[in-house]
């Protein structure tokens, strides 16, 4: 993927159009990761190769140019001690790729929805992986995450996606403290709640939550550009087709012309968008 990413670089290049103001980016997802106890160094280290495997792993190339080294380090021990590979399994740039790699994104897309507890898993679930059914990155990663149980879940019925706007918060500034570049946020949003049909005051709050967010790692000094909502309106999502709805827009499926309506939140959005304001909002307000 990431030499993907260059084949399309040199196009954009060929064709001029960095010439003529264009940009090219990524956009990655993943959560924030909190470590399980912030006065334990082991939890704290596990939070940061989260972020690696999760972030910088497409990301330290196309902004460095290279591996990150905890990346290396860590995919390098994997190889020789567990996996009894004579050397390092990481696909090796050349000078040229690294060369090309630096810079070949000007921002970064951020999808993000919640956040996750982190914590290091042990060199018994290391070793025993497949047992354990670790997937790729928690094993490259040798973390253990999983959702704190006081947040709050948005849908109970569907319950992946938490009120975690805090996190976005540090992501935003961890990504412009790693990075140095604009930040564009590509998804952000969550489900219909039960019951409230087009008065969606749950997608309202974790909108107006998330965006005070970014309001403060702005205030903080990140390099937000813009917003964008998941999503627009109701579609396909997936593996739950079109039992989960996203978006700010109801859309009937049961006709021929697949009606739109504005919800609730679409209001909200549009006002914020329009007064380019958060009303009622202080920087430094809990979310």
């Amino acid at each position: 993927m990431i030499l993907g990413h260059l084949e399309a670089w040199k196009h954009f290049q060929d064709l001029g159009l960095d010439k003529k103001g264009g940009k090219l980016g990524i956009a990655l997802s993943g959560p924030w990761f909190f470590p399980n106890d912030y006065q334990n160094p082991d939890d704290q280290n596990a939070s940061i190769r989260a972020f690696e495997f999760y972030w910088g792993l497409f990301a330290h190339p196309l902004y460095k140019g290279d591996w990150s080294p905890i990346i290396k380090e860590r995919i390098l021990n994997l190889s020789l001690t567990y996996e009894k590979r004579t050397e390092t399994r990481l696909p090796q740039f050349t000078d040229d790729q690294i060369k090309a790699l630096n810079g070949s994104a000007q921002f970064v897309g951020v999808n993000y929805y919640n956040g996750q507890m982190v914590t290091s898993r042990t060199d018994d679930e290391i070793a025993n992986r497949w047992d354990n059914k670790l997937n790729q990155e928690d094993y490259d990663g040798k973390i253990k995450i999983w959702p704190s149980p006081n947040w709050r879940q948005m849908n109970a019925s569907n319950p992946w996606i938490y009120y975690t706007p805090f996190g976005l918060r540090d992501l935003l500034n961890e990504l412009d403290k790693q990075y140095k570049v604009p930040i564009l946020i590509t998804e952000n949003g969550c489900m219909d709640n039960y019951g409230e049909d087009l008065n969606d005051v749950t997608r309202v709050h974790y909108l107006r939550g998330h965006l005070m967010a970014i309001a403060q790692a702005v205030n903080d000094g990140a390099n937000v550009i813009g917003h964008t909502i998941w999503s627009l309106i109701d579609n396909f999502e997936w593996l739950d087709g079109y039992t989960t709805k996203f978006g700010v827009h109801q859309v009937d499926f049961s006709s021929q012309n697949r009606t739109r309506i504005p919800k609730l939140s679409a209001g909200f959005y549009a006002e914020v968008a329009t007064s380019k304001m958060l009303k009622g909002f202080s920087i430094n307000q809990w979310h």
